[in-house]
């Protein structure tokens, strides 16, 4: 009962390690989850292609604004179909001005009646060109184009109706499907390595802990019983190196104890046997004047006798107190 109340006074531990180390795991886990979509979201790869996306639809913005004047231009001088001439004259001024744009005018057929000098058009087979851009407003992507932008508007004229057509630049894809899946693999295995990283770094205190722990406990059973392992924290290891202390101390005050007691023993054998030392040469003294014959009359040697005999109830007496001192539990 003794040993359990103060085992008791030790204290339970404050926080508990499983908490501890679930944290550590959940923030660990969470900062290399942000790191994987910071490293996705700040990739040049995909601000290139925002970038790319944003000029595509500033360019088609300023292309359909041209493609509306245009028509209503052309539209408002009443022109024919065959006064190729006057289409030319209204077109050019607006092709140099744009050499980056391809220019085409056809009829109803397809016949070519205008193409830019500056030969931008890929094609000139206007039912091909109707046909792209039908497929391209069937899939919601009207403009984009993996090598060009095509739009196209209907001419009324006054016989007959036509097409114009504006060609836009070039936008070649920098997106890389490869590219991206390696850099993707990429920020994956780097958030990996920040997650073990930061796991690594947060549980090494615990870690040395335990590791200074095994290393007192070593101490400990090689008979050091002066060493005390150091207290940290408030949780099961701290718990446990309170604990150890705890029965150190108690092996140090029990092995002090028999240390004491052994050095009484020591010194009563000491004792016990410098006082059987003279009463034994006292008498081993008188038994040899007896045996030689060593006294003058009778009455001396009733003397020798009487002295032999009271020397050697004296010892009697004197072991029979040993015998009750070697008795004694604290002696045992």
């Amino acid at each position: 009962m003794k040993t359990r109340n103060n085992a008791d006074k030790i204290g339970r531990p404050s926080v508990n390690l499983n908490t501890k180390l679930f944290l550590i795991f959940i923030i660990s886990l969470i900062v290399s989850i942000l790191s994987f979509f910071l490293f996705i979201f700040i990739n040049p790869q995909f601000g290139d292609i925002r970038n790319q996306q944003i000029e595509q639809q500033k360019e088609e913005e300023t292309i359909r604004k041209l493609l509306v004047q245009l028509t209503h231009s052309i539209e408002e001088k009443h022109m024919s179909l065959d006064d190729i001439d006057n289409i030319a004259s209204t077109l050019n001024p607006i092709t140099d001005a744009h050499p980056n744009l391809g220019f085409l005018v056809t009829n109803a057929k397809g016949d070519v009646l205008f193409h830019s000098n500056n030969k931008k058009i890929k094609s000139t087979n206007i039912k091909y060109l109707l046909k792209q851009k039908l497929a391209a407003e069937s899939t919601g992507n009207q403009s984009f184009n993996a090598h060009y932008s095509s739009f196209i508007s209907l001419l009324s004229l006054q016989d007959d109706i036509g097409y114009l057509v504006i060609e836009g630049p070039s936008f070649d894809p920098i997106f890389s499907p490869n590219r991206y899946i390696y850099q993707v693999y990429m920020g994956l295995g780097g958030s990996v390595l920040i997650f073990f990283v930061l796991f690594l770094l947060w549980t090494r205190p615990i870690t040395r802990y335990i590791k200074q722990i095994e290393e007192g406990i070593n101490r400990i059973v090689n008979k050091d019983w002066t060493y005390s392992i150091p207290v940290k924290g408030k949780n099961e290891l701290s718990f446990l190196a309170k604990n150890i202390n705890w029965m150190t101390e108690q092996m140090r005050q029990r092995f002090e104890k028999e240390r004491k007691v052994e050095q009484a023993k020591n010194e009563l054998i000491t004792n016990l046997s410098h006082d059987l030392r003279t009463p034994l040469t006292s008498i081993i003294g008188y038994l040899t004047l007896l045996k030689d014959k060593q006294y003058k009359n009778s009455e001396e040697l009733e003397q020798y006798i009487q002295t032999t005999y009271g020397i050697s109830f004296k010892l009697k007496n004197f072991w029979m107190n040993y015998s009750n001192i070697r008795s004694c539990p604290y002696l045992t």
